[in-house]
Order: structure tokens, then sequence, then C-alpha cells
């Protein structure tokens, strides 16, 4: 059984004057909210603790509001003061007010030892459980919650520049108004172990078909979609004469992503580089990802409270503002239905959807970004911060 509430506090309880309390342990004070108020007619009294995952109730007040208990909990917790720590399974139970659930976990009776004050014009002392509980901890989130701590202030630990980063720096170049990177492969003999997945192309493009003739709207966007790349440039049709090549060939499986929120793109077409050959091999797998780039954020926020204007700025289809060296086209290959012809097309520009992308993108950000430095607004401009969304 649930039992309902009624009230007319701000979450459905009748709450009275609230009250300042603090919990003593040994020489330590906490300062406490601890407000009187009534749940279904009885007076209970509420402790807040907005560091607290769980809420509380006595097994004595549970009774005295007649809940029923909905499930069970495994926990460890002790009350503080106390060296160690009880594991057990204790009753969940569920309040309900207006319309919201509250998960309540029955704990034990006050000890001795810990005391809930009542400071103000009251000055009634009562007793009161405080509880610490713990979920199974593994070194891993220790260690995370001890760098969330010193975020900032230990010190950084940068690494020698990656192979990757000096091989893109040595092969990025500026031509015809942007920028052309290579693919960043693991080695020479993985680029050998990607095999051509034509037929599981055609296989998943049957599929696509099916799916937009059952929506003729859609149809029409995705249509229009594919034919802007083309006509931007940033898709061609594979010659005749270069369906066979001597280049690494691999066709990348599509579909429509609808975002009707979105104020650029609303339907954009997603890539699958992660889809599997014959032989079990994706081109991501083949792909370098690439050192992190991402400077530290505490810095990054630091300097931007430091003079009066930040500037912030949306680089519409970012990825397809790069171009691909003639050598990586043909991986990025894949198959379209026009008017009801299955054409061969290929990207000339980075994929959103290729493992080795964010890599490139961010590299290639830094690499116009060290061009303007020396430009006499951005000379002293050291705060940059790049959040790519799809």
């Amino acid at each position: 059984m649930k039992k309902e509430v009624e009230g007319s506090g701000p979450v459905g309880y009748g709450v009275g004057p609230a009250h300042v309390g603090y919990t003593r342990t040994k020489n330590v004070t906490t300062i406490m909210q601890v407000v009187k108020t009534k749940i279904a007619g009885a007076e209970v009294n509420v402790m807040f603790d907005s560091g607290s995952d769980r809420s509380f109730v006595t097994l004595e007040c549970a009774r005295k509001l007649d809940l029923q208990s909905v499930g069970k909990e495994s926990l460890a917790y002790c009350c503080f003061g106390e060296n160690e720590s009880r594991k057990g399974e204790r009753d969940v139970f569920e309040l309900r007010a207006f319309g919201e659930r509250v998960r309540l976990v029955g704990s034990y009776s006050p000890t001795d030892g810990q005391k809930v004050r009542q400071v103000g014009s009251v000055g009634q002392t009562q007793k009161s459980q405080v509880l610490f509980c713990q979920t199974e901890l593994s070194d891993g989130l220790i260690r995370n919650m001890w760098d969330l701590d010193t975020i900032g202030i230990s010190p950084s630990e940068e690494s020698a520049k990656s192979k990757v980063l000096e091989d893109f720096e040595g092969e990025v170049r500026f031509e015809n108004g942007r920028y052309t990177v290579r693919l960043p492969w693991k080695d020479e003999e993985t680029k050998t172990t990607l095999v051509e997945n034509r037929v599981i192309a055609e296989r998943r493009l049957q599929g696509l078909i099916k799916r937009l003739e059952k929506d003729p709207s859609l149809k029409t966007r995705y249509n229009d979609v594919i034919a802007d790349l083309e006509e931007r440039g940033i898709v061609e049709e594979v010659p005749t004469e270069e369906m066979v090549t001597k280049f690494p060939t691999f066709y990348l499986p599509h579909h429509p992503v609808v975002k009707e929120s979105s104020r650029s793109t609303k339907v954009r077409p997603v890539f699958d580089a992660s889809c599997k050959g014959v032989n079990g091999i994706s081109l991501n797998d083949c792909m370098e990802k690439g050192p992190k780039m991402i400077p530290d954020l505490v810095k990054i926020l630091l300097r931007f409270r430091r003079w009066q204007y930040g500037l912030s700025a949306d680089i519409q289809n970012a990825f397809l503002m790069i171009g691909l060296h003639t050598e990586d086209k043909d991986v990025h290959r894949f198959l379209w239905n026009a008017n009801d012809q299955i054409r061969t097309k290929r990207f000339t520009r980075v994929t959103f959807g290729n493992a080795a992308s964010p890599f490139l993108l961010n590299a290639t950000f830094n690499t116009t970004w060290q061009g303007l430095m020396n430009a006499e607004p951005l000379r002293n401009s050291r705060t940059t911060y790049m959040s790519m969304t799809g």
C-alpha cells in the first residue's frame, strides 16, 4: 500500500516553521536544516541534508505513517562517529505527495552517541539518527573523486607530442582555400586488412529504401540533403574508370537522423564507419583516434572571467570544411538510390562518424589558430575551447 499525503507545503506537506539544527560528532559540528511538519496528520521532524544521495525514515516513523515496504535495498551504512560500517538489506518505503513519489530507506532507531539539537526559540533537544551510506567503491571511482577535488590544482601531466600529431603537422596542406588532411592510419599493414564491403552496403541500402518509402516526406528531405552535399562538392560521383583503384576501398552505410530543433540542419545523414566488413574489420578499426586535444577546462573558465568580453561562435558543418587527401577518398564511398538507380558516391571531405574525425578537426583548428595568433586582435588570446555536437 502506498500512502497518499495531504498538505499545503511546497512539496505536498503541511510545513510548519523551520528551525536550524546541528549534529555534533566528538569535536565536529554540522549545521543542518530541521523542519517540524505534519504528514497525514502525524507530526514528524524532517532533517535536510543536501549532500545525501538517499532519503531515510525511521521504522518508528514509517509505522506511524502506516507506510508499507515496497522492496529491499542493500546498503553499507554507519553513523558518524562509529568505526565500523554495517551491511545489510533495508526496507524501502514509498511516500506519495501530489503525484510525486519519494523513496525512503528504513533506518535504525537513534543511537545514544548521535544527537540533533534544535537551536533557536524552541531550545528542545531530540535524538535523531545520522547515517553515512556508501555503495560499492572501486579504485577507479575513488581515483576519479580525488581527481575532481584537485582539478586545476594538481600539476598537469603534459605528455610528449604524439607521432599521430607529428605526422598530421607534416602532411596537412592548405589548398584551394581549405585545409586538406590525410587519415591517421594505424600502419600500412592494417590498411591492407580493410576489405571492400559493397555487398553489405547494398543490403543496408535496401533496408533504408524500404524505410524511406514509408515516409515520403523524409525521403524527399533526405534526397535534398544528399543533392545539396553533391552540389557543394562535399561528395562526388565515383568515375567509372576509378571504380577499381589501387587505393583501399570501403563503403559507408548511412541513414537519416531528424532533429527538428536544429536551426541549421534538421535532417542530416549519419555514416557508419564502424560497419564490419566480411573479415570483421571496419574503417574505424584501422584508424588512430589521435591524442586528446581539448585544453584544460578550468584554465578556460578562469581566463574567460579575466576580460570583459568573450567570443562564442558556431562553425556550420565543421567536419565538412576540411578536405580529404585523394588516397583516402575511396574509403568514404557510399551508395545512393537516385531515381531507382544505384549510384556510387564518395566524400571529398572529412566525414562525421569516422573515429579520427574529431582529432582531425581539432588539429586543423589549432593549425588555423596558430596562423592567426600574430594578428593584433588575437595576439594575447590563448583561450579556445571547441565542443563538437552532431
